[in-house]
């Protein structure tokens, strides 16, 4: 604390530190009265008033959502290709970060990062807790998605800045403030590496129609294939006119999840669960502020 000021800077992982007063899992998301809840036992230990903490001004924050899978890791983290808006993709394991200068989206695998920091299966060791996380992990898994904020004045999008400048902003629209992220969050696109293709017969029938497109749009899927998908979409889009690589990249994934099988099924339940989630958990503050 600055004694000159009377200025208090706080970093804290909210999130962890409930679960740690609270011995709760470590997939565990805050809901409104969560947040209620932590923040003022935050006041009480500092003895400040709950009013005047509320008013805190918030410089960087993190927030996202634990989404729980029934296929393998491997199926979605595979299937992530880019995010509309984001200047760079870096891609390490099973974790992807989209960075551009104002803030950053990370996707990676929950369930394998708690295993190697010793956060489930407490109890056993760590040969048992390996052989149990692998289990778990053959037909689940749980991916966490987060939006990371290092210099809130500077953030650029403008419906969330504005919900989350305060302790109190945040509260006052944590329903609306998960819309927001939504809304942020549906902006990664996926393409199929993991299905089979389309049956050869139906590739041969649009091709028996003779059309130049389909001949064409064959081949670039087969290049794509050949080249990776996403290490092409990584390659060329930093290197695209600015003006139109948005659409000539989605052009490209269509194309190429148009010759696989699985009509786009990671996309939809990740679209499907990341609404669910976000639902549950701001619902509190959706009928308090009513």
């Amino acid at each position: 604390m600055n004694a000159k000021s009377g200025r208090l800077s706080v970093c804290q992982n909210v999130r962890k530190d409930f679960i740690r007063i609270k011995n709760l899992n470590p997939f565990t998301d805050l809901n409104y009265l969560n947040f209620v809840e932590i923040i003022e036992m935050y006041a009480r230990e500092f003895g400040i008033e709950k009013e005047k903490f509320w008013k805190a001004k918030i410089t960087q924050v993190e927030l996202g959502v634990n989404i729980r899978f029934n296929m393998n890791i491997a199926s979605i983290m595979s299937s992530v290709s880019r995010m509309k808006g984001m200047e760079n993709t870096l891609r390490i394991g099973n974790t992807v970060n989209f960075k551009n200068q104002k803030y950053e989206v990370a996707i990676y695998d929950k369930l394998g990062r708690e295993a190697q920091q010793g956060e489930v299966f407490k109890g056993t060791n760590k040969v048992r807790r390996r052989h149990l996380v692998k289990k778990i992990a053959k037909n689940n898994s749980f991916v966490r998605i987060e939006l990371r904020v290092k210099t809130v004045s500077q953030f650029n999008r403008a419906s969330i800045k504005s919900k989350i400048k305060t302790l109190e902003s945040v509260r006052n629209n944590f329903h609306s403030l998960g819309e927001e992220l939504y809304k942020l969050f549906v902006n990664i696109s996926f393409v199929d590496e993991i299905s089979p293709d389309i049956d050869q017969y139906l590739v041969k029938s649009q091709l028996n129609s003779k059309s130049v497109k389909a001949f064409n749009d064959y081949l670039i899927f087969l290049g794509l294939k050949y080249f990776g998908i996403k290490k092409f979409v990584d390659f060329a889009f930093p290197i695209l006119n600015t003006n139109n690589r948005n659409s000539y990249i989605e052009k490209l994934e269509n194309l190429f999840n148009k010759y696989k099988g699985d009509n786009d099924f990671v996309k939809k339940e990740f679209q499907r669960k990341l609404s669910a989630r976000i639902n549950k958990l701001t619902v509190p503050a959706f009928s308090s502020s009513n």
